[in-house]
C-alpha cells in the first residue's frame, strides 16, 4: 500500500463518469447556497423593520420566495448528485464484473475474493452514502461564503477576523487529510482480508469443527484482522474528531472575539455586535457540514482509489482475445479430426523457480477416450487448462488437423469443451442454454439417481446442497445438456460410490463415445484403464511411459 494517496475529487469523478452535467450541478449548488445565505440578510433586515407592518409583509414574501428557491435548487442538486452516484456505482459494478469474466484465468485464481467483494460492496456503499453528504457540504460552502459576504457588509474588520479564524481552523482540520485517506485505505484492505479469512471459517466449517487447534487458529486470524481494522479506523476517526473539535473551538473563539474584543477595536454599536454574532452563529452549522463533508470526501476518495486500483489490475489481466470475441455461428472446428499439442511449455509466474510443465507433445483423435494419470502435483490440472485453452502456453502451439489455432482462435477453441473440473462450480440455473425441456432435465436427474434430492423447476434447480458425488452427477447432467464435442472430467469418479464409479467407466463414457464425443479424463482407477483408447502419464510436468 502506498504511503502517498492522491485525493480524488468526487464532483469531478461523478460528473465525468456519471453522465451528469458538471455545470448544471454546480449551478444548482451555488443557487441553493446563495439562497440560504440571502435568507440571513432577509431575516436581519426584517428584524430591523419589525415596527413597519407593510415592510414586514414585503420581507415575508421575499423570505417565502427565497426559501422556495433554496428548497427547489437544493433538492434538484442532491437529486442529480444521487442519480449520478448510483449510475456510476452501477457502471462500476457492471464494468468490473465484465472485466472479471474476460480476465485471464491466472489472475482470477490469484486475486483474493475478499478484495473483489469489498470493492464491489463495501467501497461502493461508502460512495453511495457519502455523495449526499459531500454535495450538501458543497452547498454549505456556498452558504458559508454568502455569510462571509454579509459580514463584510456589516464590518470589514469583522470579516477579516472571521476569515482569519476560518483559515486557521480549516488548515488545522485538513492538514492531515492524506494521512486519513491512507488509514482508510489500509483499513479497507484489512477488511478485504477479513472477508477472505471469514470465508475459511464458513467454507472450511467441517474441517475446523473436527480440529480444535485449526478452529482456534482460523478464529485468531479473524480476530487479529478485526483488531487491526479497528485500530486503523479508530485512529482515522479520532483524528477526524480531534480536528473537528479544534475547528469548532476556533469558531467559538471567533464569536468571543467579536463580542469581547471587536467593540474595543472598531465600534461599540450593540446592533452591529448582535448582527455579527447572529451571522457567525448562522455560519456555524454550514461550517460543521463542510467539515463533515470533507471527512466523507476522504472516505469516498479512498474507496474510489481502491476501485480504480482493482480496475487497473483487471485491465492488465484482460484477455483481449476473449473480450473481442463475438460468436457468429458454429465453430469452424466442430468437424475436427485431431487436436495436437506441439512442444507446449507453460510456467506459472512468480519469483524463483515456479512450477512448469513441458515440453508436451500429444495428439488426441476425435471420438476417442484419453485417460490422464499421474501423482499429485505432477501437472494434470495444468494440462487440462492448457488443453481447454484456459491457459495460454509460454511456448509451443495447439494444432487442429495440423493447423495452428493461432492466438486469436482461443475463444472459439474453448467453446468446443464442456468440463467438470476438480474444483468445479455448480450453477443454480442452466445459464447459456435456451429452449430447455424441464421434463428432459428431470429425467436425467432420475437417471443420475438424484431426482429425490433436487428438481428443475421454473428454470432453476431447487437444491444444490448435495454431497460431492451428487454435485458431480448434476455437473455431468449440465455438461451433457451443453452438448459440446469434447468432454473433460477431472477425477469425476473419485467421489462416487462403487456403483456409480463402475457406471461412469462402463456405461456413461462408452455412451458419450458412441455419440461421437471426445473424452479427456483424469483418473486413478487403474482397474478401468482398459476403457481408454489412449493412456498418458504425467510426471513432474512431462509425459512418461505408463507403467
Amino acid at each position: 500500500m502506498t504511503n502517498k494517496a492522491p485525493i480524488i475529487n468526487v464532483l469531478d469523478f461523478f460528473t465525468s463518469k456519471g453522465g451528469g452535467s458538471r455545470r448544471g450541478i454546480i449551478a444548482l449548488v451555488v443557487v441553493s447556497g446563495l439562497a440560504s445565505g440571502f435568507l440571513l440578510a432577509v431575516i436581519n433586515a426584517a428584524a430591523e423593520m419589525a415596527a413597519n407592518s407593510e415592510v414586514q409583509i414585503r420581507y415575508f414574501v421575499l423570505f417565502g420566495a427565497t426559501l422556495l428557491l433554496f428548497t427547489v435548487a437544493k433538492r434538484a442538486a442532491l437529486t442529480r448528485a444521487t442519480i449520478a452516484a448510483e449510475r456510476v456505482i452501477r457502471d462500476v459494478r457492471t464494468r468490473i464484473s465484465n472485466n472479471i469474466r474476460h480476465s485471464d484465468l491466472l489472475f482470477v485464481e490469484n486475486v483474493g475474493r475478499g478484495d473483489i467483494y469489498a470493492r464491489l460492496t463495501q467501497d461502493t456503499s461508502i460512495i453511495s452514502q457519502a455523495v449526499p453528504v459531500i454535495f450538501n457540504g458543497y452547498q454549505s460552502a456556498v452558504v458559508l461564503l454568502a455569510g462571509l459576504i454579509y459580514i463584510a457588509t456589516v464590518s470589514w474588520l469583522a470579516f477579516l477576523l472571521t476569515l482569519g479564524f476560518l483559515v486557521v481552523g480549516g488548515y488545522a482540520y485538513t492538514r492531515h487529510a492524506r494521512k486519513n485517506i491512507i488509514d482508510i485505505m489500509h483499513a479497507t484492505a484489512k477488511e478485504a482480508e477479513f472477508f477472505d479469512s471469514l470465508s475459511h471459517l464458513v467454507d472450511g466449517f467441517k474441517e475446523i469443527k473436527i480440529n480444535h487447534a485449526k478452529n482456534d487458529g482460523v478464529y485468531e486470524r479473524v480476530t487479529s484482522i478485526a483488531d487491526e481494522t479497528e485500530m486503523l479506523m479508530v485512529r482515522s476517526g479520532l483524528r477526524y474528531v480531534n480536528h473537528l473539535v479544534v475547528a469548532q473551538t476556533i469558531v467559538y473563539l471567533l464569536i468571543a472575539t467579536i463580542v469581547f474584543v471587536l467593540p474595543t477595536l472598531d465600534f461599540a454599536n450593540p446592533e452591529r455586535i448582535l448582527k455579527l454574532t447572529a451571522s457567525v452563529l448562522f455560519i456555524v452549522g454550514p461550517l460543521e457540514l463542510v467539515f463533515i463533508a470533507y471527512h466523507f470526501q476522504n472516505k469516498a476518495s479512498a474507496a474510489l482509489i481502491n476501485i480504480q486500483d482493482l480496475e487497473v489490475r483487471l485491465d492488465a489481466a484482460l484477455d483481449h482475445r476473449d473480450a473481442a470475441y463475438v460468436p457468429c455461428g458454429p465453430s469452424p472446428w466442430l468437424d475436427f479430426k485431431t487436436i495436437t499439442l506441439e512442444n507446449i511449455h507453460f510456467q506459472y509466474p512468480g519469483e524463483g523457480t515456479p512450477f512448469a510443465v513441458g515440453p508436451l507433445n500429444l495428439t488426441i483423435e476425435r471420438g476417442t477416450v484419453t485417460f490422464i494419470v499421474g501423482g499429485n502435483g505432477c501437472g494434470k490440472s495444468t494440462l487440462l487448462k492448457l488443453l481447454t485453452g484456459l491457459y495460454s502456453p509460454t511456448s509451443g502451439k495447439i494444432l487442429i488437423d495440423g493447423k495452428s489455432i493461432g492466438d486469436a482462435g482461443y475463444p472459439e477453441f474453448r467453446e468446443m469443451f464442456s468440463a467438470v473440473f476438480g474444483d468445479f462450480h455448480l450453477f443454480d440455473r442452466l445459464y447459456g442454454l435456451t429452449n430447455i425441456d424441464a421434463q428432459e432435465v428431470n429425467n436425467l436427474l432420475e437417471e443420475m439417481e438424484i431426482g429425490d434430492k433436487t428438481r428443475y423447476i421454473d428454470g432453476a434447480f431447487t437444491d444444490l446442497d448435495l454431497s460431492t458425488g451428487q454435485r458431480k452427477r448434476l455437473a455431468m447432467i449440465v455438461a451433457k445438456l451443453e452438448n459440446k464435442p469434447i468432454y473433460v472430467f477431472d477425477e469425476w469418479a473419485a467421489d462416487q460410490d462403487p456403483h456409480f464409479r463402475k457406471k461412469f467407466y462402463e456405461e456413461m463414457l462408452p455412451t458419450l463415445k458412441a455419440e461421437g464425443k471426445t473424452i479427456l479424463a483424469v483418473t486413478h482407477d487403474d482397474k478401468y484403464f482398459k476403457h481408454s483408447d489412449q493412456l498418458v502419464k504425467l510426471d513432474y510436468g512431462r509425459f512418461t511411459d505408463p507403467d
